[in-house]
């Protein structure tokens, strides 16, 4: 009896060590597998940023070619000659010297 108890022994602990070396290579195996998924996400995350970052650039170029343009033809618009062509056709003239009154400010 003594013969059989001592081998079931003998058996467990090698079941053990067999069980907490295989444990030690999952474990490994485990956190290479979550390393290489969060590299894989943080490539993906920064490629989705550039991507972004690209069309946000292009964009701003568009808005700031278009800004350049409606200051073009604001400065069009306000010109003198524009203004002076303006109220010639609307039959304006310019005020002579009897048509300006002066009022005192006190």
């Amino acid at each position: 009896m003594k013969a059989t108890a001592i081998l079931l022994k003998r058996n467990k602990t090698q079941l053990i060590t067999i069980i907490k070396k295989a444990t030690r290579g999952v474990a490994i195996l485990s956190i290479s597998l979550l390393l290489l998924i969060s590299i894989i996400a943080l490539k993906t995350y920064k490629t989705e940023l550039g991507y972004k970052l690209t069309k946000s650039k292009n964009n701003f170029s568009k808005v700031l070619m278009e800004n350049k343009k409606l200051r073009s033809l604001t400065l069009k618009l306000k010109s003198h000659e524009r203004i002076e062509s303006i109220a010639i056709k609307n039959n304006m003239k310019f005020p002579s010297q009897r048509d300006v009154i002066k009022i005192n400010n006190e």
